[in-house]
């Protein structure tokens, strides 16, 4: 069984303001893969992996410095997300449907970020959530998390559904499942 929450994050303006930024890097990235995978595949007839996409990224970061306010996971979730989209494609042209080229995004269209390790890029503190390379964004909590009980939490973290329901702790677990927000 998996639950969903919506809370509200209250970000003082200047973490807005960097949320933003972060928002708009991804997009950047999300066209620049695009691009390059839309390229590869009409000049050289060759189709790239997520998995090469994300080893351009620290070249990247180089020519863009400006990506390095952006955690890195949650960079590299940008080239999944491309992975997906064409999967996705695919998919459609397999089934002889109407398949939907994936689209370039315009400004303000790349609307959430995914920070993918639990404890890592993303944690709950008695604050609120802490989020690498933004820092402690304000959020109001009014149930307790419990283990065992899939959730999805304000800001898109989910754990999977496990056994032995119920338990006393009111910790989240530590997985490696993805922290969003939307």
């Amino acid at each position: 069984m998996r639950k969903t929450f919506r809370y509200r994050l209250y970000p003082p303006r200047k973490q807005e303001a960097l949320l933003n930024r972060q928002l708009e890097e991804c997009r950047w990235l999300y066209n620049h893969f695009l691009e390059h995978r839309k390229n590869a595949w009409e000049w050289y007839g060759v189709s790239l992996s997520h998995y090469g996409q994300q080893n351009t990224l620290p070249s990247l970061k180089k020519i863009r410095p400006s990506l390095e306010t952006v955690y890195s996971q949650t960079l590299q979730n940008v080239a999944v997300r491309i992975d997906l989209a064409f999967q996705a494609f695919f998919r459609r042209v397999k089934k002889g449907e109407d398949p939907g080229y994936p689209r370039f995004k315009g400004k303000g269209q790349y609307s959430s970020l995914t920070w993918p390790q639990w404890n890592s890029g993303c944690d709950l503190t008695g604050k609120g959530l802490r989020l690498s390379k933004v820092g402690v964004v304000p959020i109001v909590m009014e149930w307790f998390v419990q283990p065992g009980v899939g959730y999805r939490l304000p800001i898109g973290y989910s754990f999977p559904d496990k056994k032995g329901r119920g338990a006393e702790n009111t910790s989240p677990p530590k997985s490696k499942t993805p922290c969003s927000i939307m």
